[in-house]
């Protein structure tokens, strides 16, 4: 298939949350993958979004999407390699194990929890700003007012690496 942007930015997997009768409940945003014909073999974009959280009167959703995702039929973390992550609609992701991706887009109202793993992009957009090359802690990006990435285990214990597409010329 083909999909345009807007595709993109009104496909969701929405989690729920809601209060009532001293039961309250929350639900993490699942994962939508897309995957265009001229996209090479598992190169598809993969979407959380969350967007009834920002809904008027909703509860707040404190539940996290774990990513990669665990368990039975889930990709193992190299077979995502190729792939794109859009963080949006409020949700909030976490890491499960160190990974590695082509690009990393996140919406401003939207979390990503390293839980110190190591997340290296080529690409990324977090908020508003592009990043250039390098290794930022979820305290580094903070202190650069990026407050989308956080680190639940310490702060400084994972890393966001940011590689570009830099092409490595060897001469012996």
């Amino acid at each position: 298939a083909v999909f345009s942007d807007w595709w993109k930015a009104n496909i969701t997997a929405c989690g729920v949350s809601f209060s009532g009768n001293n039961n309250d409940k929350a639900s993490s945003a699942g994962t939508v993958y897309l995957q265009e014909t001229a996209n090479a073999e598992a190169a598809g974009l993969v979407v959380i979004r969350n967007d009834l959280a920002l809904e008027a009167g909703a509860v707040n959703n404190t539940a996290v999407t774990l990513y990669p995702g665990t368990g039975a039929g889930c990709d193992e973390p190299e077979a995502l390699k190729k792939t794109s992550l859009l963080v949006a609609g409020a949700a909030k992701v976490q890491l499960t194990d160190s990974l590695r991706i082509a690009d990393l887009s996140m919406e401003s109202d939207t979390s990503l929890d390293l839980n110190g793993k190591t997340f290296t992009v080529k690409k990324a957009k977090l908020g508003n700003a592009k990043f250039s090359s390098g290794t930022y802690t979820a305290a580094q990006l903070q202190a650069l007012g990026v407050n989308e990435v956080v680190d639940t285990v310490d702060g400084t214990a994972g890393s966001l690496i940011i590689s570009g597409d830099n092409t490595i010329l060897e001469i012996r």
